[in-house]
């Protein structure tokens, strides 16, 4: 997780000074042409490098057990001074042995790995599979209590945020509007960066924490959610300056981003007993709730 928000972040904030250098000298369309290209590898590079993970476990751990049967294992007499453990465990494959209650990975040849289809895995309609990062934006997120952690916990760390994003967006619109130094626009894209980051990472492991049994589908909900409002805002800046001018279009954004961020506090403070009564909603229950068959090591 760590590597990927550090990824996500650096692209935004290697995105716009690389776009700047661009526009020096070409048409700013090649921004996007250049993000095609990079897009483009990465899909390769997915394709080709990322392998395919999901197989049937139950299966895998019966073949593990069965490799540490004494009919597979036979019989060995024992060393002198040699307790039964560790003879087991002389004789016991490397791959079949367990650590915990975690089922021995699965060793595939890479030709395997890359297969687009390796059979069903789950008892979960196709549909539900599908429909279950839209159902969870329905679900409103989710304090130090009797020593019991809750996933609340981490939101103040979003403090902050609440200073770096208004402060950026006022730093830039102002900077640019008024024509300042030019520290005083770049200022503002440093604040805004760190604003993103922090709260991106912040929220991100926050849900992940809340909604740890589908994990998976609340991170493509958070970033699917966070991109169409990135779109949305961008797509209506330009006009919105040409019509209210820098100062005034950021601003509002800033007064905006501000009290977007102090929702924070009312989630920490009622988020516990909100994620309680949203996650035993009856549509969630059918259409959020994992199916058991999906539930490992939980």
């Amino acid at each position: 997780m760590a590597i990927y928000t550090g990824a996500l972040s650096s692209g935004v904030g290697c995105g716009i000074i690389v776009a700047g250098l661009i526009t020096i000298n070409l048409d700013w369309r090649y921004i996007y042409w250049v993000a095609v290209a990079l897009i483009g590898a990465c899909r390769v590079l997915i394709i080709f490098a990322f392998p395919e993970t999901e197989f049937s476990r139950a299966a895998n751990l019966a073949e593990a057990d069965a490799a540490l049967s004494p009919k597979v294992l036979g019989e060995k007499p024992l060393k002198e001074g040699q307790d039964p453990v560790s003879a087991h465990s002389e004789l016991a494959p490397p791959q079949a042995t367990t650590h915990g209650n975690k089922t021995p990975p699965k060793r595939l040849i890479y030709w395997q790995t890359m297969r687009i289809f390796t059979g069903v895995h789950t008892h979960e309609t196709f549909f539900k599979l599908l429909i279950r990062p839209i159902v969870l934006l329905t679900l409103t997120p989710g304090i130090r209590n009797g020593g019991v952690r809750q996933p609340e916990m981490r939101l103040p760390a979003m403090i902050p945020c609440l200073v770096t994003a208004p402060l950026a967006l006022v730093l830039y619109g102002v900077g640019i509007g008024q024509r300042l130094h030019w520290m005083a626009p770049t200022l503002g894209l440093a604040f805004l960066n760190f604003a993103i980051v922090q709260g991106t990472n912040v929220t991100l492991v926050y849900s992940i924490d809340a909604y740890r049994l589908v994990a998976g589908e609340i991170t493509v909900t958070q970033h699917a959610f966070k991109a169409a409002f990135g779109f949305l805002l961008s797509f209506y800046t330009n006009p919105w300056i040409t019509q209210s001018g820098y100062e005034v279009a950021f601003g509002t954004m800033a007064s905006i981003s501000g009290g977007v961020i102090l929702c924070w506090i009312l989630i920490y403070i009622f988020g516990s007993r909100i994620r309680r009564v949203t996650w035993g909603w009856g549509f969630i229950k059918r259409l959020a709730h994992r199916h058991e068959d999906r539930v490992v090591g939980e």
